[in-house]
């Protein structure tokens, strides 16, 4: 099915291309037939006033005006393709925003556990939007969650395996999204993407499972606070997120909003379970 899709769009992409050489070309038609019924209306109009040859001024000006009739044709016909292709980019565009769905919620899910699993006590007032989630208060007690804890999943890892599994796929996704449909995408989004995909806390939880494994060979110990003093670069990551929400949103028929049975008591994690 994976293949099917690509390759679809694999065959749109090109028959945009060729589209887009057509529109080039008939734009170089237009003007040299635009030209052309200039030239004749003068050479019709001189042949008229100074040659008085009015029969052949009067068959010259009738092909002059076939001229005109065509290219209204002509370009009345080529916007009706235009807005044909129009329609079936924005169409590609949405399949392509709806593949973003599942990775953008569980990465969000990701963001949401660290802050529930770190924060000192429960929330007094649960958040209800992303805006709400991600105050300052967000940023401040994520840097208490210790990623040597059990990470909120079924088979049993700590935070850094949870959190680096969890990367891999959230950016192997948004490639696909990336490699597959560039030629339909608008360039905020393919901006967007490309920010999320290469931002720094990205970097940063996939890298810090190496921590542990230096610290084993060299008998390090420390506490596994991996994102203290690390706000600014949070903030980043998660302002490029809600970006990539709100232009999720403004295509998709359904928006993403945050679920709130996260919050629950009886829904891994616990508060305050993964603090240190």
């Amino acid at each position: 099915m994976v293949y099917e899709t690509i390759g679809a769009s694999e065959g749109k992409e090109e028959e945009f291309a060729f589209f887009r050489c057509s529109s080039m070309s008939l734009r170089k038609s237009y003007l040299f037939l635009i030209i052309l019924a200039f030239f004749l209306s003068g050479l019709s109009f001189l042949l008229s006033t100074s040659y008085g040859m009015e029969w052949f001024s009067a068959f010259i000006s009738n092909i002059a005006t076939g001229i005109v009739a065509s290219l209204i044709i002509i370009f009345l016909i080529d916007k009706i393709i235009e807005r044909n292709k129009e329609k079936e980019r924005v169409e590609m565009v949405r399949v392509a925003v709806r593949r973003l769905r599942l990775p953008i919620i569980w990465h969000m899910t990701l963001l949401v556990n660290m802050y529930k699993a770190a924060v000192q006590n429960k929330l007094s007032t649960l958040p209800t939007t992303y805006k709400d989630t991600f105050t300052d208060a967000y940023y401040k007690e994520i840097s208490f969650l210790d990623f040597s804890k059990d990470a909120p999943v079924a088979l049993k890892m700590d935070w850094f395996t949870y959190a680096d599994s969890e990367v891999r796929l959230f950016k192997q996704r948004l490639e696909q999204v990336v490699d597959t449909y560039s030629a339909f995408l608008d360039t905020k989004l393919i901006d967007i993407l490309e920010r999320v995909v290469g931002s720094h806390f990205l970097n940063v939880l996939s890298q810090a499972k190496m921590i542990p494994l230096v610290d084993r060979q060299h008998g390090f110990k420390r506490v596994y606070t991996i994102l203290a003093g690390m706000q600014e670069i949070v903030k980043e990551h998660v302002s490029l997120m809600l970006q990539l929400i709100e232009y999720y949103n403004s295509y998709a028929d359904s928006p993403i909003e945050p679920n709130q049975d996260i919050w629950r008591d009886d829904v891994a994690p616990k508060w305050r379970s993964s603090r240190v």
